[in-house]
């Protein structure tokens, strides 16, 4: 079978005969252009396409642009230049698709990829515009076999003697999906006001070990998960309403310390806290032990809310104005 028989076949027999005469009417395109940083004279995009248009013209060929898109768009990253200033560096990949046509109706679809880079003096649009012209050239020049010469054609009229390929980035290891589990747990018994002495205590008590300070992500993961989600946070609670704490001492002792919390977080002072206990329970604090008995009965009920309420209106009514508290909360 003959080539022409075999165009035939294809469905466009005319159109590769009158490319192969396009092809007969072209040889070297010329240099029209000088690279000043090469030292060497190139033929530039305009002319390139100007030399032939006039070869697809006699031979009743045409090429128009159809469509474009965006292949790939590469990580940002700053890069200097030459004067030391800052810009951020930015590759696209584009795709240019074109459509050979002959006179007798017949077509071929044709498509090249080029990269547009941004950077200074030269936006994405004007990039990209620079990258479409470029990728016609090419073409042309493929398409009609025109030989290259000693040189690249366009590209070339670059300076890249100083140009140095970007290392690529390290890889970074996957994150586990629980990372930050341990962090997130902490967070959450804060925000629970629940403590690690207590819940460890807790713990102790049902027969479960205790949860480390350093525990990993995914221990805490299955942690926070069994705690917060199937009963377990209100099961401290009541553990932890029917068994409270011991009361916090200080190197004066617990006298000491009931009356620094109490200062602290209430702003109550001594003489007045032992005068409500009185005229409510008929008790002051004597000893360490009274000061026990005293912390557990005014912040063993909701961390002292009920009491301190209580406390307030009994203030309002037998202490001197300037003595009675405000209507703050309790800083916790």
């Amino acid at each position: 079978m003959t080539d022409q028989a075999n165009m035939k076949e294809l469905g466009c027999g005319r159109l590769a005969a009158a490319l192969c005469k396009a092809m007969g009417l072209v040889d070297g395109a010329p240099k029209s252009d000088h690279n000043k940083h090469g030292r060497y004279d190139y033929t530039s995009t305009e002319t390139m396409i100007a030399y032939c248009r006039g070869a697809l013209r006699q031979a009743g060929l045409c090429v128009a642009p159809v469509s474009e898109s965006v292949e790939n768009r590469g990580t940002p990253m700053e890069a200097t230049t030459k004067r030391g200033d800052v810009y951020l560096r930015e590759m696209w990949t584009f795709r240019f698709d074109f459509l050979l046509m002959h006179e007798s109706g017949e077509t071929h679809r044709m498509s090249r990829v080029m990269p547009a880079e941004s950077g200074p003096g030269r936006p994405l649009d004007k990039a990209k515009a620079g990258a479409q012209s470029m990728a016609l050239s090419y073409l042309l020049r493929d398409l009609l076999l025109i030989p290259r010469g000693e040189r690249e054609v366009e590209v070339d009229a670059r300076d890249d003697s100083d140009y140095l390929p970007a290392a690529p980035d390290a890889p970074q290891p996957a994150k586990p999906n629980n990372a930050g589990a341990a962090a997130r747990l902490n967070d959450r018994l804060k925000a629970e006001r629940v403590t690690r002495d207590r819940l460890n205590a807790y713990l102790k008590t049902i027969g479960k070990p205790p949860l480390p300070d350093d525990v990993p992500d995914d221990a805490a993961d299955a942690f926070g998960a069994l705690f917060f989600g199937r009963g377990g946070l209100a099961d401290f609670r009541a553990w932890d309403k029917a068994n409270p704490a011991e009361p916090a001492t200080s190197p004066g002792g617990a006298k000491d310390a009931l009356y620094e919390r109490l200062r602290d977080e209430c702003g109550i002072s001594a003489e007045d806290f032992d005068a409500y206990a009185k005229a409510s329970i008929n008790q002051v604090v004597r000893t360490d032990s009274d000061a026990a008995q005293a912390e557990v009965w005014f912040f063993g009920d909701g961390g002292g809310v009920k009491q301190l309420a209580d406390y307030r209106a009994w203030a309002n009514d037998n202490l001197p104005a300037g003595d009675a508290p405000d209507d703050d909360p309790i800083p916790f």
